[in-house]
């Protein structure tokens, strides 16, 4: 789901677009987080959505959030910068029942 890279970390998601909110649903296929999205995938609205959501949840700045690949696929690696792997999974932990 994470990995290391030489500006931050690859955090590896799926994301469900036209949700009736925006959550984490779980993992998927053992390798990504599955995020339903509020937002429809019109005009990049899901993506910033995408961007908003993980802001909040990893207590980051939008500006440290990047999509790295899949602006426009379901499955989507987004570069996370200011949060440790670590960090991150522990955020994570309450949310996937680990």
């Amino acid at each position: 789901m994470f990995t290391q890279k030489e500006t931050g970390i690859c955090l590896s998601v799926r994301v469900m677009p036209n949700a009736k909110r925006s959550k984490i649903e779980g993992i998927w296929q053992e390798s990504m987080l599955k995020i339903a999205l509020h937002a429809p995938p019109v005009d990049g609205k899901a993506n910033a959505e995408l961007i908003d959501f993980l802001s909040d949840l990893f207590r980051v700045k939008k500006k440290n959030i990047s999509l790295v690949r899949g602006e426009t696929a379901r499955e989507k690696c987004v570069l996370l910068q200011g949060i440790t792997i670590e960090e991150a999974q522990a955020i994570l932990k309450p949310f996937l029942n680990v």
